[in-house]
Formats: structure tokens, C-alpha cells, sequence
């Protein structure tokens, strides 16, 4: 009986050194494939017959219309972002969290977004993020948000990617 939960424990032990480590791979190789998304995107020579990157890569590698465009959008996000992009190629950030902030950092921003997806988990960098875009928004439409936050100083309203 004891036999057994040793075993079991050292099993358990195991897959939970390899999963992270595995993780790491599956992510450094997701990472390659946007770098390839977003040459093939940029060359635009191989689709021929008027085919967009994204309904390429839906009929050729078998993804949904709607992950295709996203891979796409991420993809090019990606080569406007090189920290970011650094980061997710050494395996450092999931996809789930570059896929996130790719969706509000820009490249004055990008070094601090960079840092709180270090620190924080996918959910967190996905809820942050669609936080700032809202705020974002506010703030170009000239909302209540953006007043509220500027207050009588004339400051102008902090929309970080962290807010």
C-alpha cells in the first residue's frame, strides 16, 4: 500500500516538473509559426487566387476562420513589438498572455506591459488588458472616465496597460 503512494507521489512530482517545461516548448514553437504567419503575411506571394493570410492558414493547417484571424493579428502585432516578441520566442510568455497584451501595448508602452505580463498570470493580463483598451476608449472619446481621472489639474488620465 505505502508502495503504491510513493509511486504515485513520484509520478505526480514528475509530471509537475515536465508539464511547465513542456509548456515552454509548445510556446518558443507557437511562437516560430507567427514568426511564419507574419513573413508569409508581408511576402503575400503564395496565396495567389486572392486568398487572405488569414482564410490560408484555415484552408492549409485546418484553423477556425475567427483563430486564424487572431493568429494573424497577433502575428503582426508581434513585429511591431520586439521586446514582447524577444520575450515569447525564448519562451518566457504564453500565448495566452501575448495574445492579451498584443491587443494594447504599442511601443512606448511596451517595456512596462512587458513587465506586469512577467508577474501576472494569463487571466489577469487578459483582463488588464481589455481594462486599458476600454479605458483607452474612454479616454478618445473624451468619457466620464477620462474627466474623472484628469480631474481639475488638466492632467492628462493614466490608460497604462496595468490601470
Amino acid at each position: 500500500m505505502r508502495e503504491g503512494m510513493d509511486e504515485k507521489r513520484r509520478r505526480f512530482q514528475e509530471i509537475r516538473k515536465e508539464l511547465p517545461t513542456l509548456s515552454t516548448h509548445i510556446d518558443a514553437a507557437e511562437h516560430r509559426r507567427l514568426t511564419l504567419i507574419r513573413e508569409l503575411d508581408e511576402l503575400d506571394l503564395s496565396l495567389g487566387e486572392g486568398l487572405t493570410t488569414a482564410r490560408w492558414l484555415a484552408w492549409r493547417i485546418g484553423l477556425s476562420p475567427g483563430v486564424a484571424r487572431e493568429k494573424v493579428r497577433v502575428a503582426r502585432a508581434l513585429g511591431k513589438l520586439p521586446l514582447i516578441d524577444a520575450a515569447f520566442g525564448r519562451g518566457e510568455l504564453s500565448y495566452s498572455k501575448v495574445r492579451a497584451v498584443t491587443r494594447v501595448a504599442t511601443p512606448e508602452t511596451e517595456e512596462a506591459i512587458l513587465h506586469q505580463a512577467r508577474i501576472a498570470t494569463a487571466a489577469r493580463s487578459r483582463r488588464s488588458a481589455a481594462a486599458s483598451a476600454e479605458c483607452s476608449a474612454s479616454a478618445r472619446r473624451g468619457g466620464s472616465h477620462a474627466r474623472a481621472t484628469a480631474g481639475s489639474s488638466g492632467a492628462r488620465p493614466m490608460t497604462g496597460w496595468w490601470s
